[in-house]
C-alpha cells in the first residue's frame, strides 16, 4: 500500500511540474506574441504623421485596483510601469515632447493615507528617474516636474529637484 500511494505521489509531482513547465511556455508564447503586435502597430502608427507632443493623463488606477483585486499601490506602481513604456514608444515613433499629468490640486481631497502613499510613491519614482531609469537615459529625456511644488513635501521636492537637474540637457 505505502509503494501505492509513493508512486501516486512522485506521478502527481511530475503532472504538477508539468502543469507548470507548461503554463510558463504559454506566458512566453503570450508574450511574444504581445510584442510582435506591438512592434507591428509601432510601425503602423510610424507610416503616418507623428504629433510632436503628447499629453498623458494618470488616471484610472484606483478603478484598475478593484477591478483586478489588487492593493492600490500595487496599482499605481503599474501604471508608472505602463508610463514608462509608453514613454518608450513614442520616443521610438519619434515624438518630441510628452507632458506627463499625474496629480492635481483636487487629489489632496482624497483620504491622507492616500495622498502620502501616492506622494510616497512620486518620491520613490522620480528617484528612480534621476538615477536609473534606462529609458530616461537611452532617449535622453529632460524632466521638467511642475506646478505649486511648495504644496508637496519637501522629500518629493528635493526628489523632483534631483531629477531635473539630473536631466537638463
Amino acid at each position: 500500500m505505502n509503494f501505492v500511494i509513493t508512486v501516486v505521489m512522485a506521478m502527481a509531482k511530475h503532472v504538477y511540474a508539468a502543469y507548470f513547465s507548461m503554463k510558463r511556455f504559454l506566458r512566453a508564447i503570450i508574450a511574444t506574441i504581445k510584442l510582435c503586435i506591438t512592434n507591428w502597430a509601432l510601425q503602423v502608427l510610424a507610416c503616418g504623421p507623428i504629433p510632436t507632443h503628447i499629453g498623458i493623463i494618470m488616471d484610472g488606477n484606483m478603478r484598475f485596483a478593484s477591478r483586478s483585486r489588487i492593493n492600490k499601490r500595487t496599482a499605481d506602481v503599474f501604471g508608472y510601469e505602463c508610463l514608462l513604456q509608453a514613454l518608450d514608444r513614442c520616443f521610438k515613433l519619434g515624438v518630441k515632447f510628452v507632458t506627463v499629468y499625474s496629480f492635481s490640486i483636487d487629489n489632496f481631497k482624497h483620504p491622507s493615507k492616500e495622498v502620502s502613499d501616492l506622494m510616497e510613491l512620486f518620491e520613490e519614482k522620480l528617484q528612480h528617474l534621476a538615477t536609473k531609469e534606462p529609458i530616461i537615459m537611452k532617449h535622453s529625456v529632460q524632466v521638467h516636474v511642475l506646478g505649486d511644488l511648495i504644496l508637496i513635501p519637501e522629500g518629493v521636492r528635493a526628489s523632483a529637484e534631483r531629477a531635473m537637474v539630473a536631466h537638463s540637457y
